[in-house]
């Protein structure tokens, strides 16, 4: 069962680049693989250009992009961190999201909030 997701980093400007992630967001290992492959806003700047996935490879050489056109799985950007925690009618079947901050991974899905 897809638990989809959402995974963006803040930017210095407090904007937030964020894909989609179609496959097991919610997962305490898809957690953990955030915070032990992209921990630094480097290797997530890697992830998140690479623009929507199915799931979360080892690398973002080995990640599974979502199919379609580019305009279709570009990365997004939200205005701020509050923009993109808000659930939006655009984004109802959304069940997790994950920010890379300067302090850290946060994750938050519906009823649980998870700083790693």
């Amino acid at each position: 069962m897809s638990e989809r997701g959402e995974i963006g980093i803040l930017n210095p400007d407090g904007t937030v680049d964020f894909i989609y992630c179609h496959w097991c967001s919610g997962s305490a290992w898809f957690r953990h693989a955030l915070s032990e492959r992209y921990p630094s806003m480097a290797k997530a700047r890697e992830l998140i250009d690479n623009g929507a996935i199915s799931y979360l490879g080892d690398s973002a050489s080995e990640l599974k992009r979502m199919h379609g056109d580019w305009e279709a799985v570009a990365p997004r950007k939200a205005k701020n961190a509050r923009d993109f925690w808000r659930k939006t009618p655009a984004s109802w079947d959304i069940e997790w999201r994950h920010l890379l901050t300067p302090n850290g991974w946060v994750c938050r899905g519906f009823k649980v909030n998870l700083a790693l």
